[in-house]
């Protein structure tokens, strides 16, 4: 806990924002909580892919639902119901790639010599991130509209705010 205050101080100088750097305190104590009381330096890379595989068992907003149960105990309760729902293979490699950081931290503070996370590469979390379909051209011929685009813009708002007219025609030409 004292090295994770001194990395949320060091991204508080990055100007992470207080909610964010909440929200990343949070995850890497849900996931040294999984790693038991191993300290980083001795985190091996079974420990690692165990970590992976209990990610992707965890149950989505689970401390909404499970309160402050320890997460082991959830996942091992949730492991045979294949209803819920759990964190999608994005939010696991989000959680690893967090704690690699957290790790790099470490190392440049000189507290481990090795970071074993940099080397690790995700094996089970690898669906890939759904991708969404481009817009065609009659339906960007419906929302730049020439009788309604400007319109809209001007007086659905109580007052004209330039980026409501700007940004979606930047986004049409640049992409």
């Amino acid at each position: 806990k004292k090295y994770l205050k001194m990395w949320a101080k060091d991204q508080e100088l990055r100007n992470v924002t207080q909610k964010s750097i909440k929200s990343y305190q949070n995850k890497i104590l849900l996931m040294v909580e999984m790693l038991g009381d191993k300290g980083v330096d001795k985190i091996n890379r079974k420990d690692i892919e165990t970590l992976e595989q209990n990610l992707k068992m965890l149950p989505r907003n689970f401390k909404q639902v499970f309160g402050n149960r320890p997460v082991l105990e959830v996942i091992k309760e949730c492991s045979n119901k294949k209803d819920l729902p759990r964190l999608s293979d994005t939010s696991v490699r989000d959680y690893i790639r967090l704690f690699t950081t957290f790790a790099n931290f470490l190392l440049q503070e000189e507290v481990i010599y090795s970071n074993p996370f940099s080397r690790y590469k995700i094996r089970y979390a690898t669906e890939k991130k759904q991708s969404y379909e481009h817009f065609t051209d009659d339906e960007i011929a419906k929302i730049f509209d020439y009788n309604t685009y400007p319109k809209c813009v001007t007086t659905d708002t109580p007052r004209l705010h330039p980026k409501l007219f700007w940004i979606p025609l930047l986004a049409l030409f640049l992409g």
